[in-house]
């Protein structure tokens, strides 16, 4: 779209536009069904303030279509003010909410891994302390009328003793 005065901002370019045809932002809530505290943001280019991109653009759309614009003429000078932006002028690009979608993902993310390494550290610190007690004491144990003496059972590392004593008498 070619502006002859063209606006500071987008949000600037859709409230010159909507008061140029004495519409209210109450009016366009009333006709859109969005709260004018979204209207106010995108007129404000407070994007942060919106859902995610999609709800932008759509919200953009019923603006438009509301107070009589082109939506796809809109949506293009939407994109091209998000363009210049991003451009590198230091200004936030709209839509500024989608870059903390990400950052919570990553968080969820760390949060997740630390929780599994914190699981694993606390099993292995377990299981370290958990072994099989060696027994070593000797288990005497007399049997009368045995034929075979000195008999070695080995058990878990534990060594048992078995002392015959053969009575014949």
């Amino acid at each position: 779209m070619i502006f002859d005065m063209e606006p500071k901002s987008f949000g600037e370019y859709l409230k010159v536009e909507r008061e140029l045809r004495n519409i209210s932002l109450e009016e366009v809530s009333q006709s859109t069904k969005i709260h004018v505290k979204y209207l106010k943001a995108i007129e404000e280019n407070e994007f942060d303030l919106l859902p995610a991109e999609t709800f932008i653009k759509g919200f953009i759309r019923s603006f438009a279509k509301s107070i009589g614009l082109d939506e796809n003429d809109v949506i293009l000078t939407y994109e091209y003010y998000q363009k210049v932006l991003k451009g590198g002028n230091g200004l936030q690009s709209p839509g500024g909410g989608n870059s903390w979608n990400g950052s919570r993902k990553l968080i969820i993310i760390i949060g997740v891994l630390v929780t599994l390494l914190i699981f694993i550290l606390i099993l292995a610190y377990y299981f370290s302390n958990f072994s099989v007690h060696e027994l070593n004491s000797n288990i005497e144990i007399s049997i009368n009328n045995w034929t075979s003496c000195s008999k070695h059972i080995v058990i878990f590392n534990c060594v048992t003793k078995i002392t015959c004593n053969i009575n014949t008498g």
